[in-house]
C-alpha cells in the first residue's frame, strides 16, 4: 500500500510535469518575458527531477515489500517521500505561480520548498549510511 502511495504521487506529478512543460513551451513561450521563462524552467526541472526520485522510491517499496520492513524504514521512507512532494508543492509550484503571473508576490514559499527537498535527501543519506553501519555489525 504504501509503495502505491508514492507511485501514483510519482504518476500524477509526472502527468503535471509534462502536461506544464507542454503548455509553455507551445502556449506561453512567446509571452513569457527572459525572467518568467527563467522561473518556470527551474521549477520545472526540480519539479520533475523529484518525480523520478518519487518514482524510484516507489519502485524500492514495492520491490522489498515481501519482506516485511522494520517500522522504522516505512517511517523514514514516508519522511523522504513527504519531504519530496512538500518540495514540488512548496518549490515549484511558487515559482510556476510567479512566472504565470509575472509576480514576485510568493517567492519566500521557495526557500520553504527548497528545504523540505534537502531533509528528504538527508533523511536518505542518514538511512542509507545507518544501513550500511547496521549491515557491517551484524557481519
Amino acid at each position: 500500500m504504501m509503495g502505491n502511495k508514492f507511485l501514483s504521487f510519482a504518476a500524477l506529478s509526472g502527468f503535471i510535469s509534462v502536461a506544464f512543460g507542454a503548455f509553455v513551451s507551445h502556449g506561453l513561450q512567446y509571452e513569457f518575458s527572459e525572467q518568467q521563462i527563467n522561473w518556470f524552467d527551474i521549477a520545472w526541472k526540480y519539479h520533475t527531477f523529484h518525480t523520478v526520485a518519487l518514482l524510484a522510491l516507489g519502485w524500492f517499496i514495492s520491490a522489498t515489500m515481501p519482506q516485511n520492513a522494520p517500522k522504522c524504514r516505512q517511517t523514514a521512507v514516508n519522511i523522504i517521500g513527504f519531504s519530496w512532494l512538500l518540495g514540488i508543492l512548496l518549490f515549484s509550484g511558487p515559482l510556476y505561480t510567479m512566472a504565470v503571473l509575472g509576480t514576485c508576490s510568493i517567492a519566500m514559499f521557495v526557500p520553504v520548498g527548497g528545504m523540505a527537498f534537502l531533509f528528504g535527501w538527508a533523511t536518505l543519506l542518514v538511512v542509507s549510511v545507518r544501513s550500511s553501519f547496521a549491515r557491517r555489525a551484524m557481519r
